[in-house]
């Protein structure tokens, strides 16, 4: 205690009739107890922070990490999504028949190749990663009937800007015990299913009949055998 404060203590006290080197002696040991206190506080929090640190960092780090680690576009759901900025373009020499030979894949396709006509197949992958492919889109022209058919294939879990907001229609059927939504309209037609981890997608610039449909589906569920 420094003169400084003996001095303020004693003009608190100096009408007090208690004797004064008393009241300076219990201001002394107060202030003692108050510094221990405070010690003793510090002394809790410096044990109790680094524990305290550790829980929030391992609570962090099991929240960041997953994120961080999984694969760039894969969320946890286990969905791919592509935007079709990220996304480029090859057109290939050969049929997606050949591509999934190829590659070991094993989806369905339209097997209408000798009829055939104006025939296009490309691959859509992921910029400045070729090998990773998005989907696969053949287009051509039914030799017999004229209609422009385009078919996409993609993997269940790959969702691209295209087709992420694509409403199935209402209407819907059952071809090799698979459901089948459709829209046939004056002026165009599509149709949607899914299959063994692949979705399809066909789009006709031409008002087909039901008929047609059903064959052409038909014809694509022919080809797993040999898939």
């Amino acid at each position: 205690m420094t003169e400084k404060d003996i001095q303020i203590i004693s003009e608190q006290y100096k009408d007090d009739k208690a004797p004064f080197y008393e009241k300076i002696h219990q201001r002394v040991e107060e202030m003692y107890e108050r510094k221990a206190l405070r010690k003793k506080r510090l002394k809790t929090f410096y044990k109790v922070f680094p524990v305290s640190l550790a829980v929030v960092l391992i609570i962090s780090l099991a929240i960041i990490l997953p994120t961080v680690l999984q694969p760039t576009g894969e969320e946890p759901d286990g969905i791919i999504r592509y935007s079709d900025a990220e996304l480029d373009i090859e057109r290939l020499d050969y049929t997606i028949k050949d591509y999934q030979i190829r590659n070991n894949e094993n989806y369905l396709y339209i097997d209408v190749y000798d009829i055939a006509e104006e025939l296009t197949t490309l691959r859509y992958f992921k910029i400045g990663n070729e090998s990773t492919t998005a989907y696969l889109q053949e287009s051509f022209i039914h030799g017999e009937t004229g209609y422009s058919i385009k078919l996409t294939i993609m993997k269940s879990n790959i969702t691209v800007d295209e087709y992420e907001n694509l409403v199935q229609s209402p209407q819907t059927m059952e071809v090799n015990n698979v459901a089948v939504s459709y829209d046939i309209s004056r002026l165009f037609a599509n149709a949607q299913f899914e299959y063994l981890g692949y979705k399809y997608y066909l789009e006709f610039d031409d008002a087909i009949d039901i008929e047609f449909l059903t064959e052409l589906i038909t014809n694509m569920f022919g080809t797993k055998a040999t898939a």
